[in-house]
């Protein structure tokens, strides 16, 4: 989330990148999180990403 930190303006290409990021950093650590907590995280990253694509979707048309 450096460009946030930055004070930028993430594009939706960075977005998908920082999901993917935190969803391989969530997994990494399942292990401290637990389980149930694991898989909280990583569906409220796939929701966002699926917002995210939906987002490209519409305003490629």
């Amino acid at each position: 989330m450096k460009a946030r930190e930055e004070g930028m303006i993430m594009n939706t290409n960075e977005i998908l990148m920082e999901i993917k990021q935190l969803k391989k950093e969530t997994k990494k650590f399942s292990w401290l999180l637990g389980e149930e907590l694991t898989y909280q995280i990583i569906r409220v990253l796939e929701e966002r990403e699926e917002e995210v694509l939906e987002h490209i979707m519409w305003s490629a048309t």
